[in-house]
C-alpha cells in the first residue's frame, strides 16, 4: 500500500487549519500536524494504523502526529 506524506501548510500564528469536506474519499496519509476529525453528519471509516472505525453523526477522533490514516464517506458525510 502507498502512503503519501501531506506536506504541512502555513497557516500563521493561529495554528488551527479548519477545513469541511463533503463525501471525503481520502487514500492512506501522514503528516506532522495533529488532526482533530469531526463528523458533522452522515457515517464515514476512518483508518489509523491499520486499526478501522466507524464514526458517526456529532462523533470525533483525535490523531496523533505522524499517525498513519484514511477516510472513507459511507454515506453522504460531512467532515
Amino acid at each position: 500500500m502507498k502512503i503519501k506524506f501531506e506536506k504541512a501548510v502555513d497557516f500563521g500564528s493561529a495554528h488551527i487549519l479548519p477545513r469541511k469536506y463533503k463525501n471525503l474519499r481520502n487514500l492512506p496519509h501522514w503528516h506532522r500536524e495533529h488532526e482533530l476529525v469531526f463528523v458533522e453528519s452522515g457515517e464515514i471509516e476512518l483508518s489509523v494504523n491499520g486499526a478501522t472505525f466507524r464514526l458517526s453523526q456529532g462523533q470525533a477522533a483525535f490523531l496523533h502526529a505522524e499517525d498513519i490514516h484514511g477516510i472513507v464517506s459511507l454515506s453522504d458525510a460531512v467532515v
